[in-house]
């Protein structure tokens, strides 16, 4: 179960291994399993199939017609009940309920009639949700599939256009960014956190930002439109050398931390924004994954590995018509994540809105 998702999202086939005697809970296509340890957490799903879970988690099912089995678990996704859940547990570091702290909840119940009307919406943005997600990961792979298309020979398992070295398409050399000590005084100096890297881009806004002191040096290392950034160092390989591109100039104006290494291309040579997604696609990239060196369970790439790395590029006319289509799924992707984001916050706002008392006078 993951949080605030009321879908299973992953599971087990059981087989002649041993469970253990924890696992000893049946539930049914339709009833709701909820997490009673690290409420905080708020896993709550509904079960579309038949299986076993651990006594750990809670199986539910309404005990009589009053209550809707579909809008049961639109009222355990409510804060209201979270707040309660989390107030009711016990234990420090790992915190559970008991079931009887949860029986005594109460909420507002209106007619079954008009429980069925109220869960029917929320399930149908709940599924707009999930729809957009899904049009958003279509996106990827024909994206993924169009550099394939265009680099690949999948017949004899070879590139099918020249490897060019990074640093023979570059503006400059790479460098390394700066990373003054942190600070919240008047003339701080805006910088960012390594989550501005995200989807092949570079985002600089108030979920990335954080200010640090001031520093002569800075003009050298502000982000301009352009730029492309690569991920040095990280715990996790798969994040270690992923790029992102600066669509716009950060305003107010933005320096890049230490943590990044910047790269300006060289425009006659190649765009920016499809150096980046050649970059990260996962054929490129495992390429440059075969350079990482690890140090202390950190994965790190330097500049002169990064100069080394070498891009499948296409000729020119070839590589104009990849640039089109890739521009115009990333137009469709910004769109899709308009959509995304909009329904996202749509779902839980629209369950406060319905299911508070005043809410429900509404009906």
């Amino acid at each position: 179960m993951d949080t605030d998702d009321l879908r299973l999202q992953r599971w087990g086939d059981v087989d002649d291994s041993y469970l253990g005697p924890a696992f000893h809970m049946r539930f049914r296509p339709g009833q709701v399993l909820y997490g009673s340890r690290r409420t905080y957490l708020r896993k709550v799903a509904v079960a579309d199939f038949e299986g076993i879970c651990a006594n750990t988690t809670f199986v539910l099912e309404p005990s009589s017609a009053d209550l809707l089995p579909e809008f049961l678990p639109q009222v355990m996704s409510t804060e209201r009940f979270h707040e309660h859940s989390v107030q009711q547990s016990k234990g420090s570091v790992n915190p559970y309920i008991n079931f009887r702290d949860l029986t005594w909840y109460e909420f507002a119940l209106p007619p079954a009639r008009h429980q069925g009307s109220i869960a029917k919406v929320l399930e149908r943005a709940r599924q707009a949700a999930h729809e957009a997600a899904q049009v958003r990961t279509a996106l990827v792979s024909l994206r993924d599939a169009l550099i394939d298309d265009a680099t690949w020979d999948s017949s004899c398992g070879q590139w099918s256009v020249p490897l060019v070295r990074v640093g023979d398409l570059l503006d400059g050399r790479p460098r390394n960014g700066l990373s003054p000590k942190a600070s919240s005084e008047p003339g701080a100096v805006r910088s960012v956190t390594l989550s501005a890297i995200r989807d092949g881009r570079f985002t600089a806004d108030e979920d990335t930002e954080k200010w640090c002191e001031p520093s002569s040096r800075a003009p050298e290392f502000r982000v301009n439109a352009g730029d492309v950034f690569i991920v040095r160092g990280n715990g996790n390989r798969s994040l270690v050398g992923r790029a992102g591109l600066a669509l716009v100039k950060p305003e107010p104006a933005c320096v890049y931390p230490d943590l990044l290494i910047r790269l300006r291309f060289e425009e006659s040579r190649i765009d920016p924004f499809l150096a980046t997604a050649l970059w990260n696609h996962e054929r490129v990239h495992e390429r440059l994954l075969g350079r990482a060196k690890s140090s202390n369970g950190i994965y790190k790439v330097n500049g002169m590995d990064i100069s080394s790395h070498e891009l499948p590029v296409p000729p020119a006319a070839e590589g104009r018509a990849l640039l089109s289509r890739l521009r115009a799924i990333d137009e469709l992707q910004s769109l899709c994540e308009v959509h995304a984001v909009a329904a996202d916050k749509l779902v839980p706002a629209l369950r406060e809105k319905v299911l508070l008392p005043d809410g429900l006078r509404d009906v």
